[in-house]
């Protein structure tokens, strides 16, 4: 009888294994047909300005830019293991979706009811991203920013299954979301939406107080959120250009807004016309998915 039902779990692990593997097979496949992408304007930039970085130069000093430091640090690990042109940037975003991947199946296998759909997961991520981006959409910091807003997320919400918030978890939650601010500090409110939910889960279906709620998971979060900005900020004292850091994100942006010209709305549907015609399957399956959980 034990034999019989170790062998059932064998046969088990042997199929989530073999499902999990062909996942990351394709995911990699399709990160391969990408490889050669020419590069765009920003990933140009981008590469232009790691590749400065690597040679000993200062970003905001020798290299000026108005985006968050993030984007040229990953681009700098990328050149540096990999080569400053097309296919090492790919190379490295390939492994990082890699990354990303196990991470989902992994963190989900218990989400789901049957823990072979966490297998898939990828495919319908990641796997969606590389079947509809273009040449213009690869490598951009608005993709590779999922992995740590995910992160952030997935903590916050492990964190939420106890009857009191896990502080090492929030902590993390935190921690990750100010990697997701090095890459772009307008994702902010993104990130503050998930702990707002988290206060409100905590007053309404625990019945805690607001208060307490406030300084047990504000406190850790808010510790978690300062190490990568601190570490960034000593960073650049260190190198002496905090001055070029306030100018370039507080005083330059408002400048740059009321010199350039407004988009036209025209360029908004273009925008929604892209999303829809790509991912309007997904949506679909998404939508499916929310009415079959409410039935339930």
């Amino acid at each position: 009888m034990k034999s019989s039902i170790f062998d059932q779990g064998l046969n088990k692990l042997n199929k989530l294994n073999r499902n999990g593997i062909l996942v990351l097979s394709i995911i990699v496949l399709l990160g391969l047909i990408h490889l050669s992408f020419p590069f765009s304007g920003d990933q140009a930039l981008f590469t232009v300005g790691a590749s400065k970085i690597n040679q000993g130069g200062v970003l905001y000093r020798d290299f000026w830019d108005l985006k968050q430091p993030g984007i040229y640090w990953f681009y700098f690990l990328a050149g540096k293991f990999f080569g400053f042109n097309e296919i090492g940037i790919h190379t490295f975003e390939i492994l990082y979706f890699l990354m990303f991947s196990i991470v989902l199946s992994n963190t989900l296998k218990h989400y789901y009811k049957y823990s072979i759909t966490s297998s898939f997961v990828p495919i319908l991520t990641v796997g969606i991203y590389y079947a509809s981006a273009g040449a213009w959409h690869l490598t951009q910091l608005e993709a590779l920013v999922g992995f740590p807003i995910f992160l952030t997320i997935w903590f916050i919400y492990q964190s939420s299954k106890s009857e009191i918030y896990d502080n090492k978890l929030l902590f993390l939650s935190g921690f990750t979301a100010g990697i997701v601010l090095l890459f772009k500090l307008l994702f902010l409110p993104i990130v503050l939406s998930f702990w707002a939910v988290a206060i409100l889960d905590a007053v309404t279906r625990k019945k805690q107080i607001f208060i307490n709620v406030l300084l047990n998971i504000v406190i850790p979060i808010s510790i978690g959120i300062s190490i990568p900005l601190l570490i960034s900020i000593f960073y650049f004292a260190r190198l002496d250009v905090l001055n070029l850091l306030y100018q370039t994100y507080i005083e330059y942006p408002p400048r740059i807004l009321r010199e350039i010209p407004h988009a036209e709305v025209g360029r908004l549907f273009q925008g929604i016309r892209w999303f829809v015609t790509r991912y309007a399957s997904i949506v679909l399956l998404g939508s499916i998915g929310i009415y079959v959980l409410e039935r339930v």
